[in-house]
């Protein structure tokens, strides 16, 4: 418990006094000096401390750890490394199977049962989870309690080889025109340049020969756990028993490699560097893998493929490029990338060159994290308004040019940064208020009747464009006027609190750019809801001042409602209510920091009748509301672009 002692005040009297509030109970203290009161008043809060203190718990008996505690401490402390797949795959094993062990101690489960459940759980599930969620649960087991499941005499289902590439081959092809349509809205075009990595699978095959050959590269048969287990540490170097294989016997192996003679993962092509190097990069990588998938281009023609490191120099060269430029977590691959340009071409570029990422405030720039978003069905697809994407920001209604502002403004870094998600909002809002049309548009609405205004007429007013000067917009449109209206059901109050400056009882407000309206009664709905607001017009004003130099302070939107259309309105906010995501307590779970008011959906919205025809792309600034584009997915819903002002509150 921590209680802060009040600041000393003088008395009248010239001595110092402090209230102490304690529970229930109201301490006075006084001393001659500020300094002695101070310090009597910490030594009585002490000793009410102490008298308030709970005995302490006796120790309960140890006892050993159940499954279900073990897996949950697991899956905490390593939930940034696992998979999102992988957490629910073991959510769902410790929920609905090894139901028979879950809350037994560890050291009671017979080693014979062991094979019992595995068999059940073949009816239960793919032979991939039965293995991942064995090996799982005897990491978990032999970590926290040291117990060791024995594996003789078990039999474990044989597991086909797995593809574990990010998209499908199905999918790549999607993913692929997304990134065209991206960079061609940026404002970009690659002419005749425009080229896929498998399109130098041959030439990367004939650079790996040649590496052979030179007695560069080597064909390693470590399985993956013999090569973590020989990979070493900082003092210890890495080993390979197969380095020294002969140059024939290396180029005969990897023919066959490519001719499929092999199963998956059997055999490996290694660079030959340096194994007892700093840079664990150099202690002979990878260069090619044995994968049987069905590549989007390349289809089932090539079953090794060679790693990002060995292709992506290779590619540079052969494309003229001179700088590749990457993010910081490439830095420690530069030099594997200098090796493979020096060994094959003998120049001195391409080069690579890097630097920070672009981090921004209040979302998540990892895909795992946002492909577990969409898959999860949190957000509503890659382009969701939410997301930190091209398509989502275009989606929003984010421009090209507000996006290049704001990439110039945050500069490029060399170290880690975090800029500030308002920074992008203040680009597009500043490029918006001198671009976007003004609309009138109501998203609460409550209907205004003018008592006094025939019911049949439709006149016409004029209303602005774009008011702002520097915008040198003096258009105007014209926007229908009837007997009854909708206006905001917040700029109407039956007791107005302070300052209210809208329409009240008898109140009168200007109808923007139109008449002077004055609130004479109201109805309500039998829940007590105000159901229409009955107001007369000051008709011979018409929307000019008052012929009795009356000043009326007030001015509301509004939208006829015989003209109005009816749309629905998604008010977006931050995703995350946290602002630096990667500052969360290890073990917490990002999701717990989604923002449950990310967006807000408002349906029945009225707006005014010209914005019927408008088009995704286009851009509007909902007068005192905000700006606003036509959402690209679903017809009759506008997305909120970002508010007309910050509305940021710094905490206290």
């Amino acid at each position: 418990m921590h209680l802060k002692t009040p600041k000393p005040r003088k008395l009248p009297s010239g001595n110092w006094f402090i209230q102490l509030r304690l529970g229930g109970e109201s301490i006075p203290v006084t001393a001659a000096t500020a300094k002695d009161c101070t310090r009597e008043a910490a030594a009585i809060k002490a000793e009410w401390l102490a008298r308030k203190r709970l005995p302490e718990k006796p120790e309960e008996p140890e006892q050993e750890p159940t499954l279900t505690v073990s897996i949950d401490e697991y899956i905490k402390r390593k939930s940034r490394t696992l998979s999102p797949s992988t957490i629910r795959g073991y959510r769902a094993i410790q929920k609905h199977r090894f139901q028979t062990v879950m809350q037994r101690p560890v050291n009671s489960i017979q080693d014979s049962e062991w094979q019992g459940l595995i068999n059940a759980e073949m009816a239960l599930a793919s032979p991939k989870t039965v293995v991942n969620a064995f090996k799982f649960l005897r990491t978990v087991i032999r970590q926290q309690t040291g117990h060791e499941i024995p594996m003789n005499g078990l039999t474990l289902p044989s597991v086909p080889p797995a593809d574990t590439a990010f998209l499908t081959a199905d999918e790549i092809p999607k993913f692929v025109d997304a990134i065209k349509e991206d960079i061609h809205w940026l404002g970009f075009d690659w002419g005749d340049r425009f080229f896929y990595g498998s399109d130098y699978f041959e030439k990367d095959y004939e650079y790996a020969v040649e590496l052979i050959k030179k007695g560069l590269a080597y064909v390693c048969e470590l399985t993956p756990e013999q090569f973590r287990e020989y990979r070493g540490d900082v003092n210890t170097p890495a080993r390979s028993p197969f380095r020294d294989r002969p140059v024939e016997e290396s180029l005969d192996l990897f023919a066959r490699m490519k001719a499929g003679e092999f199963p998956n993962g059997r055999y490996t092509l290694r660079a030959k560097i340096d194994l007892a190097s700093g840079n664990f990069n150099m202690r002979d990588p990878v260069l090619y893998r044995i994968r049987y998938i069905e590549h989007h281009r390349q289809g089932t023609k090539w079953c090794i493929f060679p790693m990002y490191d060995f292709a992506h120099p290779i590619q540079d060269a052969i494309e003229g490029i001179t700088h590749s430029m990457c993010s910081l977590e490439f830095e420690n691959h530069r030099p594997l990338y200098n090796w493979v340009i020096e060994n094959i071409f003998g120049t001195a570029f391409p080069k690579q060159r890097e630097f920070a990422r672009l981090n921004m405030t209040n979302t998540v720039m990892s895909k795992r994290y946002l492909r577990e978003l969409v898959e999860m069905g949190i957000v509503d697809g890659w382009d969701d308004p939410r997301m930190p994407t091209l398509c989502g920001l275009r989606r929003r209604g984010y421009t090209p040019t507000s996006i290049f502002t704001f990439v110039r403004e945050a500069g490029i870094s060399k170290s880690d940064n975090l800029i500030d998600m308002r920074q992008l909002e203040a680009c597009i809002r500043s490029e918006l208020d001198l671009t976007a049309q003004r609309r009138i548009a109501v998203l609460d609405p409550v209907k205004l009747i003018i008592d006094n205004y025939p019911e049949e007429k439709t006149e016409y007013f004029d209303i602005a464009n774009n008011p702002n000067r520097e915008a040198n917009d003096a258009t105007t449109r014209k926007v229908a006027f009837t007997r009854e209206l909708w206006i905001e059901n917040e700029d109407f109050a039956e007791v107005p609190p302070p300052k209210f400056k809208r329409l009240t009882i008898g109140g009168e407000v200007r109808l923007m750019g139109a008449y002077l309206v004055k609130c004479e009664s109201i109805e309500k709905n039998p829940d007590g809801s105000i159901a229409a607001i009955h107001c007369t017009a000051d008709i011979e004003t018409g929307n000019g001042n008052p012929a009795d130099g009356r000043k009326v302070k007030g001015t509301i939107h509004w939208v006829s409602a015989a003209h109005a259309v009816d749309a629905e309105v998604r008010l977006y906010d931050k995703l995350f209510t946290e602002a630096n995501m990667n500052a969360i307590p290890e073990g917490s779970d990002y999701k717990d920091y989604l923002n449950p008011e990310s967006v807000t959906v408002r349906t029945h919205c009225k707006l005014e009748e010209s914005l019927k025809d408008a088009k995704p792309g286009e851009k509007f600034q909902f007068v005192r509301t905000g700006f606003f584009t036509p959402d690209s997915k679903n017809p009759g819903v506008y997305n909120r672009v970002v508010t007309l002002r910050d509305s940021f509150k710094p905490a206290k």
